[in-house]
């Protein structure tokens, strides 16, 4: 039951650190309490939020929509939080900090000219 246990662990940990330090979600990530909205618009998270209410998927809040922010607020947009997927561990407020840290780096990283995608890619070689 250990080894078990701990590849578990170590899987949502190296998905968790991939998150909260370069913004990305790793293959596999459908089990991830972080999930990607398909155009970054807060207006289809909410849509697919009620077309799919057992996906536990929801925009966290915001006007919603797309327009004036560019690519960083579709970046900004483009994640939300998968209640059903968060583990008994995270509080709501711990997981939705958990977001709020991965949208910060995802959009700050282009700026700081970072590639996140292979910054990702050796976090999971790593994990």
């Amino acid at each position: 039951m250990r080894p078990l246990l701990a590849a578990v662990q170590g899987a949502f940990l190296a998905q968790l650190a991939a998150w909260l330090l370069y913004g990305e979600l790793l293959p596999g990530a459908e089990e991830f309490f972080v999930c990607r909205s398909d155009d970054g618009d807060a207006d289809a998270a909410d849509a697919d939020a009620a077309a799919y209410p057992e996906a536990g998927c929801r925009a966290d809040g915001g006007s919603g929509g797309s327009g004036g922010g560019g690519e960083s607020y579709g970046a900004w947009w483009s994640y939300t939080l998968r209640v059903a997927c968060k583990p008994r561990l995270l509080s709501v407020r711990t997981a939705e900090a958990s977001l709020f840290v991965g949208k910060v780096v995802r959009v700050l990283s282009p700026l700081a000219g970072r590639d996140p995608a292979s910054a990702a890619g050796a976090a999971a070689a790593a994990g």
